[in-house]
């Protein structure tokens, strides 16, 4: 839970790629426990939309 509210405490700005992938998996180990709750939902909603705005941010910059 720790690394979890790291991350989400994290400016979405300075979120770099590999910490949105890890927040996403980390968010669908919250789905698997707690799948009846719609903020479990939200939260691995919002880890995807980071995965690919950070995706993005790293294409523009020529990384990847």
């Amino acid at each position: 839970w720790k690394r979890l509210g790291e991350l989400l405490d994290k400016d979405p700005n300075d979120l770099t790629y590999e910490e949105a992938l890890e927040l996403r998996e980390l968010a669908r180990k919250v789905i698997r426990e707690y799948m009846d709750y719609a903020e479990a939902w939200k939260l691995l909603m919002y880890a995807s939309m980071m995965v690919g705005l950070t995706k993005k941010k790293r294409e523009e910059q020529g990384g990847g």
